[in-house]
């Protein structure tokens, strides 16, 4: 292989890394949301403004993590209709 070609996969290979520790701080993002259902029944979380900017973030939040993980699904799909395509041989 050279070393061109092979520079390159090891930078496409940290940055594939880099997303998978990404995709580790999920774990981390579902532990807060448990805290959030907790706070919003703290008396105060009552009035039309909260419940607005709240939604408004969640939703955003939602569409956000629905599309990430959407993404990551095409990409591995794209990634793995790539083979190797051998030229035939001559008679």
């Amino acid at each position: 292989m050279p070393t061109e070609t092979k520079e390159r996969k090891e930078k496409l290979e940290a940055k594939i890394r880099e997303l998978q520790e990404i995709f580790d701080d999920f774990g981390g993002a579902k532990k807060q949301l448990a805290t959030l259902l907790k706070i919003i029944h703290n008396p105060g979380w009552t009035t039309i403004a909260d419940w607005a900017f709240v939604e408004s973030i969640r939703n955003a939040g939602r569409s956000y993590a629905q599309t990430t993980l959407k993404l990551n699904s095409a990409f591995l799909s794209a990634a793995s209709k790539v083979e190797l395509n051998p030229q035939p041989l001559p008679p």
